[in-house]
């Protein structure tokens, strides 16, 4: 019989949750409302009031929101948006922006309030020990003053993992999902704005243009998918498939911490987001989170039951409005070039370039430095591409970086099987991460020494909430 731990239930949900909507809203205000000055004064009091906050939970969670860009509010850092998170300028050429002040500050408070060692942590040192390896093989290689801030910012980044972990108390994890999961809700209704509206909601408050160059097509039906004319509008990505493995997790659990229809409701508003876009690398990884523990985890029937529903519940909403139904139409059109896939055509009846891309990455790496990789040099950063994901990743650290890399992806799982003999929805978390692993080798990448959108911010956050619940035995 397993055992689940005895959790005290936070008593002020209802409060903090207003409190966080409420920080959100005047954030927005602030950002949108007044100038640059007030707008970088404003941040630093947050970083402050975080940096002596005994509400981790509270300040963790907000920036998080912040990084999701929910509705792409705050989206971009380039210097000619009206509207953006703060830069500030340290030296010539040098700006730390928001998210490098923030991890940094409480990564300090982690070791200075704390007095946490953090170099007892093995997979920091791991990381560090290889970072200073491809620092050497970049700078062999050549590596400019400029090019070598883009690493500098994605390794503080990745900070914020240590003051998820070490800052948020085992009485405060229950908030902390809420607030988190709330994000989820965020863009879920910022998502039906989008398809109402034709646009974001960022870009209707601010009146600039923060959407690709794909996601303001007329939202038409289509015959069939060549490689373009589908909407793909993703709202808070960066948080979603962490909420979506963790609202799995604790739905299947014996854990009382949450109501199972919100769960439920988190589960499917992350899904809706994701299949509507019709990215395929991405909505087969989410999928696999949700089918794998069905046929492995032997669920109990009211589960599934429960899971169908709501996805009875949300497909009869997405009927209901005939944007909808022409954008989930023209999104399984581009799900199904995977059936080429499966043929033995890579490039999925020639809708996708990464193939041929990558390849090219992997021939001048092999010719040229197949060993270590270009590091995050000039070079690497030349060819640099987030979305062939493994390929590019093999461009910047080689066969040695992949072997190192190898070695703690399965020492990662090897901790993962040995946690869920003591509970077996453990397992849902070993499918989280073989999923990231499938998404990063199919779509864009996330294990990156360079740095992108998506890998400095989703990775930190996913592997700091499961550590979170893995050291606290929830």
């Amino acid at each position: 019989m397993e055992k689940q731990p005895i959790i005290i239930k936070h008593n002020n949900i209802t409060k903090e949750i207003v409190k966080f909507l409420l920080v959100f809203v005047f954030t927005i205000i602030v950002v949108y409302r007044t100038n640059i000055a007030i707008t970088n004064i404003y941040f630093i009091l947050i970083t402050a009031i975080a940096f002596k906050s005994e509400k981790d939970f509270f300040w963790v969670a907000f920036y998080i929101l912040i990084y999701s860009y929910p509705g792409r509010l705050f989206y971009g850092a380039d210097q000619a948006l009206h509207y953006r998170l703060p830069l500030y300028k340290i030296l010539s050429g040098i700006s730390l922006g928001f998210n490098d002040i923030f991890p940094l500050a409480l990564f300090l408070k982690v070791i200075i309030k704390k007095k946490t060692n953090v170099m007892k942590n093995k997979w920091f040192i791991a990381f560090i020990a290889l970072f200073f390896i491809y620092l050497v093989i970049s700078i062999t290689w050549g590596l400019s003053s400029n090019n070598f801030i883009k690493p500098m910012r994605n390794f503080i980044q990745l900070l914020i993992y240590f003051p998820i972990v070490y800052l948020i108390k085992r009485d405060d994890i229950q908030i902390f999902i809420y607030l988190i999961s709330l994000i989820v809700v965020l863009g879920f209704c910022f998502t039906i704005f989008f398809y109402i509206n034709g646009t974001s909601f960022g870009s209707f408050f601010s009146g600039q243009n923060l959407e690709r160059h794909s996601w303001r097509h007329e939202i038409k039906e289509i015959e069939s998918f060549e490689g373009s004319g589908v909407n793909r509008y993703i709202d808070s990505l960066n948080i979603l498939f962490t909420a979506l493995t963790t609202s799995w997790y604790f739905l299947l659990s014996k854990s009382k911490m949450f109501n199972k229809n919100y769960l439920s409701i988190i589960i499917m508003a992350s899904l809706f987001i994701i299949v509507l876009s019709g990215t395929r690398g991405w909505n087969i990884g989410f999928i696999m989170v949700i089918v794998f523990p069905i046929i492995f985890l032997k669920l109990k029937k009211n589960i599934i039951y429960r899971i169908m529903l709501s996805g009875i519940v949300l497909t009869i909403g997405i009927a209901s409005y005939q944007p909808f139904r022409i954008q989930i139409s023209n999104a399984f059109l581009r799900l199904a070039t995977l059936e080429k896939v499966v043929q033995g055509d890579v490039s999925a009846g020639g809708t996708s370039s990464r193939v041929d891309e990558g390849q090219r990455y992997i021939d001048m790496t092999i010719k040229e430095s197949p060993l270590f990789g270009f590091g995050f040099s000039d070079r690497a950063q030349k060819y640099y591409n987030s979305d062939t994901g493994m390929f590019t990743t093999f461009l910047e650290i080689g066969f040695f970086g992949l072997i190192i890399l190898s070695i703690v992806a399965l020492r990662y799982l090897a901790f993962l099987k040995s946690i869920t003999r003591k509970n077996k929805y453990y397992g849902v978390f070993v499918i989280g991460f073989l999923s990231m692993l499938f998404m990063h080798s199919t779509t864009n990448i996330m294990f990156t020494l360079i740095g992108t959108l998506y890998a400095s911010y989703w990775t930190p956050f996913y592997f700091g909430v499961t550590h979170l619940i893995f050291k606290n035995r929830i």
